[in-house]
C-alpha cells in the first residue's frame, strides 16, 4: 500500500530529528565510526525515498525544496554504496538537513490543514 504524502514528510521529519540526535561533535568523529557513518546514511537514504514519494503537486507548490538535489543524494549513497564521502555527508548532516527541516514541518501542516 503507499504511503500518503503526509506520512512521507513525517518519515523525512522523523529521519532528520534522529540524524540531528546522532550526529557527532565533529567531522573527526564520524569520520571514524564506520557503525554511525552507516546509520546517518540509512537516515539520509529514507529523506530521499520519502522525498521522491511526495506527491508531486506538492514538490511543485514547494520549489524552495531542493527536492531533485535531494533525491540525487538518496540515490548517489544507495548506487554509490561501498564509498562514503564523509565531508560531504557531514556538510549534508551539518548544513543542509537543518534548513529542510522547517520547511517540510511548514508543508506538513499546511497538508495537514493546520
Amino acid at each position: 500500500m503507499k504511503r500518503p504524502t503526509p506520512q512521507r514528510l513525517a518519515d523525512i521529519i522523523d529521519s532528520i530529528e534522529k540524524i540531528q540526535r546522532y550526529t557527532p561533535p565533529d567531522e573527526a568523529s564520524l569520520a571514524k565510526d564506520e557503525v554511525l557513518q552507516s546509520a546517518m546514511v540509512r537516515f539520509v537514504e529514507i529523506v530521499g525515498e520519502a522525498s521522491n514519494h511526495v506527491d508531486k503537486a506538492v514538490q511543485q507548490a514547494h520549489p524552495e525544496v531542493p527536492w531533485r538535489a535531494i533525491i540525487g543524494m538518496r540515490n548517489r549513497v544507495v548506487h554509490s554504496y561501498w564509498e562514503v564521502d564523509t565531508q560531504i555527508l557531514w556538510d549534508v548532516m551539518t548544513v543542509e538537513l537543518p534548513k529542510l527541516l522547517p520547511q517540510i514541518r511548514a508543508i506538513l501542516a499546511s497538508v495537514n490543514g493546520e
